[in-house]
């Protein structure tokens, strides 16, 4: 999907987002009409999306044609990957709100975050929020806004599985009532839900605390987020096969035998296999299973032993299925293992992407078995460059 079309459509939610913000907190009171209405965007929006294909791939076909509905891969962030969004909110002020005898009333409001991730476990947020709110004794209204800049620490994978991510952060909040403004302590929490890779909703719950004043209030966010920059593991196309060169023709036999010299040392030989190990998935699934996990953890203590060593996973799968059903699986596959390896601490980076689907099968049979078609759910694993002085070293 074009970035022309993604700018488009966020500005589309954002517009949706302040127009219900803004007709919600005119009045002193929030009605059910304007309840339904935010409801009503954020869930025709979120049917829009899962019905194009633009925004989603569809799930490959099962052994049996049929498609089984729509999937989403997980978000990666990197370093300087940053994060745009719009959010409506309803915040429930405490009884010392505001200025003295001027406490607001409950109300709804809009507000903007931007977030700059420092890996893919940290971000650092800033967000700002308006409204405008009864005052709840002296009548008319109060303007009300707040400032927070939180550092956040993203949990990925929970609690709605690898789509999604659970987030919690605590910072500074500067809020103001009219002209009065207090500084204090904020506090966030919730969960962000990837659509597409870029494209998330996200509903937090917001805390904070005003020391000065003793009150604390409490707030609701329902918005759209949008990943801007790179992601960590982007699949690559494959890399072309080296053409052989031509070889030279053979030279004439000598006239006498040359004189013997002495032979070179042997080179000494690393067993790479525990690097280059393949791994196997169940029928139709991208899950790490007990026994890959294994392969997997073998190749950690090589891979930190070699910092500047570059791999190359290749996806590939039976031949159950469509094409385009079989080089999508094979697409989830290498993304489960570069995962689950960045998950323990090998920088995503060092690994390029690409399926083959059912192009490179390793057993062939007629008619197909179990046992054969197992051997063809696999990741195959390269050695692209080895970094360094071209030496591997043993862990």
């Amino acid at each position: 999907m074009g970035t022309s079309r993604w700018i488009a459509l966020f500005a589309a939610l954002a517009v949706s987002v302040v127009q219900v913000a803004a007709q919600t907190s005119a009045g002193s009171c929030v009605s059910l009409s304007s309840a339904n209405r935010l409801g009503a965007i954020a869930l025709g929006g979120g049917a829009t999306l899962l019905g194009q294909k633009s925004f989603a791939r569809p799930l490959e076909e099962n052994g049996t044609g049929a498609a089984a509905g729509w999937i989403v891969g997980p978000p990666s962030p990197t370093a300087g990957t940053v994060e745009l969004g719009v959010f409506a909110q309803y915040t429930r002020f405490d009884k010392n709100a505001g200025v003295a005898c001027v406490r607001p009333n409950n109300a709804w409001g809009f507000g903007g975050r931007l977030g700059v991730f420092l890996n893919r476990a940290w971000e650092l947020e800033a967000d700002a929020t308006v409204a405008q709110a009864e005052r709840a004794i002296a009548g008319g209204d109060i303007d009300y806004r707040s400032i927070a800049l939180r550092i956040n620490r993203n949990f990925w994978g929970a609690p709605l599985g690898a789509p999604s991510s659970f987030l919690v952060g605590v910072g500074g909040v500067q809020t103001s009532y009219d002209d009065d403004r207090d500084w204090g302590i904020s506090g966030l929490a919730g969960v962000r839900w990837a659509v597409q890779e870029r494209f998330a909703v996200r509903l937090d719950g917001v805390a904070d605390y005003m020391p000065d004043d003793k009150n604390l209030n409490f707030a609701a966010r329902l918005g759209a987020s949008l990943l801007l920059g790179r992601l960590a593991g982007d699949v690559v196309a494959p890399e072309p096969l080296p053409v052989p060169a031509p070889q030279p023709a053979a030279p004439p036999p000598p006239m006498r035998p040359p004189p013997v010299s002495p032979a070179p040392p042997a080179a000494i030989v690393v067993d790479t296999s525990a690097i280059t190990a393949p791994i196997y998935f169940d029928f139709d699934k991208s899950d790490i299973r007990p026994d890959a996990a294994v392969t997997l953890d073998r190749k950690i203590p090589w891979l930190q032993a070699n910092p500047g060593m570059r791999i190359r996973i290749e996806g590939n799968a039976d031949n159950r299925g469509s094409d385009e059903y079989n080089l999508a699986l094979g697409q989830r596959r290498v993304a489960a293992a570069r995962h689950y390896l960045a998950d323990r601490r090998i920088d995503a980076g060092r690994f390029d992407l690409v399926s083959y689907g059912e192009e490179r099968p390793v057993c062939s049979e007629t008619p197909m078995t179990e046992a054969c078609n197992q051997l063809n759910r696999r990741d195959d694993f390269r050695i692209v460059t080895v970094g360094g002085d071209g030496r591997i070293r043993t862990p």
